[in-house]
């Protein structure tokens, strides 16, 4: 395949956010050179230009605009984060496309510009108009109908124009393309593909020994609207039907949590050491915390459809351990069923206390390594998404040189 690939992310290692271990893993596996990576330079005022002889990736890292540069001198260290905002919201992307215009990328190029920050795509909006060249937007999450962004209807005319002028548009579930074509034109429609999260199974330790107690770990942070009451609320009614089973079990929750979370007063009438709050730990040794609990927690917001795929729950995929969701009918659910796990959603209490039951049995036996539907584990591995993404840029370049000759 004779092409130039351009990857636009501001959020690339070494960032500890997930969507920048999503971005690179995607670059690492797919088999397409050239590959350059276009991404924030974490310090200086100039563009770094980089190579990678093990991947043949070519990386340019470009600084903050001199505004937030100058500004983060004088403000104090708690004013960074607002400063950070205001430059990916209004002038690192413009910074980004100026920049990638003066490489002359072409019509032969390919462009794939990756959200969050949703920005991004502003930049890849410039370009495409400046240049020609063959964009790809690529959404994690809904943008416009994102219900944990208080502005998030503020770009509803920017995701307009982006999902127009891309030549293609990649969501990670078909729920969150349901969602967000609702209200565009049935036509731009067409152009959208999903392509999920991966993981890479090289990354993973062997199997540990037995935890003395059944161990259940949620790993992330926890935040309002999304997080562990309904649980807690499971737990106080396993309480009142079998005592003795909150003895033998262990939550871990391994992340940064609110205050209020780890103080909630069910907790305090759960036994000791019943529930944990642990602090946040690196990517690899989250992937070895994963792999040695006997059971996964994944918590999504009630809804009465969660189109989010979290990245976190792609990770447990690879860990092949056993998943409970407390989550919604949608995208997380559909997923934790087909690999044959279990699925409450969370504004039932007495339904997860069911399905945490359910759950807490199949872990007591012996185990089954891996476990999962095996078809549905391959599916969600890096090499199987990144071929899935190489064959959407071969049908793109197809369509549109068949569309040349026309």
């Amino acid at each position: 395949m004779d092409v130039r690939l351009l990857f636009l992310s501001w959020s690339y290692p070494p960032m500890p956010y997930p969507r920048a271990t999503q971005v690179a893993r995607l670059a690492a596996h797919a088999k397409i050179r050239p590959l350059e990576v276009y991404c924030l330079a974490p310090s200086g005022d100039r563009p770094v230009h980089s190579r990678d002889p093990s991947s043949g990736i070519d990386m340019v890292q470009i600084p903050r605009s001199l505004p937030a540069r100058i500004l983060e001198r004088v403000f104090s260290e708690r004013r960074h984060r607002t400063l950070q905002e205001y430059d990916v919201r209004y002038l690192w992307w413009r910074r980004a496309a100026m920049h990638m215009i003066r490489t002359r990328p072409s019509h032969d190029d390919i462009l794939v510009t990756f959200g969050q920050p949703m920005t991004d795509h502003l930049a890849g909006l410039k370009i495409k108009q400046a240049t020609g060249v063959r964009w790809i937007a690529h959404f994690s999450d809904p943008w416009a109908d994102n219900p944990f962004d208080p502005t998030a209807k503020e770009w509803l005319a920017s995701e307009a124009a982006v999902l127009q002028a891309a030549d293609l548009a990649v969501f990670t579930s078909q729920e969150t393309i349901d969602l967000v074509y609702a209200k565009h034109p049935d036509a731009w429609r067409a152009k959208a593909r999903v392509l999920p999260h991966a993981y890479d199974a090289s990354l993973y330790p062997a199997a540990g020994g037995k935890n003395d107690r059944v161990t259940v770990r949620y790993l992330g942070n926890l935040f309002a609207g999304r997080g562990p009451e309904p649980l807690f609320e499971a737990l106080a009614i396993l309480q009142s039907r079998s005592p003795e089973l909150l003895h033998r079990l262990r939550f871990e929750f391994i992340g940064e949590a609110p205050m209020d979370l780890r103080d909630h007063p069910l907790v305090s009438q759960l036994p000791p050491r019943c529930v944990n709050f642990l602090p946040k730990v690196g990517y690899l040794q989250s992937l070895a915390l994963a792999k040695s609990a006997d059971l996964l927690l994944n918590i999504d917001a009630p809804a009465a459809t969660s189109v989010f795929l979290p990245s976190k729950l792609i990770d447990y995929v690879g860990a092949g351990r056993p998943i409970f969701g407390i989550t919604p009918a949608g995208t997380a659910a559909g997923l934790i069923l087909s690999l044959g796990g279990w699925v409450a959603d969370p504004t039932q209490p007495e339904q997860v206390a069911d399905q945490l039951s359910m759950a807490l049995a199949y872990v007591e036996r012996p185990p089954v390594e891996p476990w999962g539907a095996a078809a549905v584990r391959m599916a969600y591995e890096a090499s199987a998404v990144a071929a899935s993404f190489e064959r959407m840029i071969a049908q793109l370049m197809n369509d549109q040189d068949r569309g040349c000759r026309r």
